[in-house]
């Protein structure tokens, strides 16, 4: 089966990203859809607590 393009794009930038393009690509495409809809989901999550934590960093730097 083939990748998805925008898990192409992202296990690109992964370390042995290759590894994780073989495993999601033997996978339906409705699967791969679902995965990548939660991911994006998760990734948001995770992104605002990583800004989250930088402004606080920040802050406590100016104090």
């Amino acid at each position: 089966m083939s990748l998805l393009p925008e898990f192409q794009t992202i296990t690109g930038l992964i370390d042995n990203g290759h590894l994780l393009h073989d495993e999601i690509s033997a996978m339906p495409r409705t699967s791969q859809r679902r995965m990548y809809g939660l991911m994006k989901e998760i990734m948001k999550d995770e992104l605002i607590f990583v800004i989250e934590v930088e402004k606080r960093k920040l802050r406590m730097n100016r104090e």
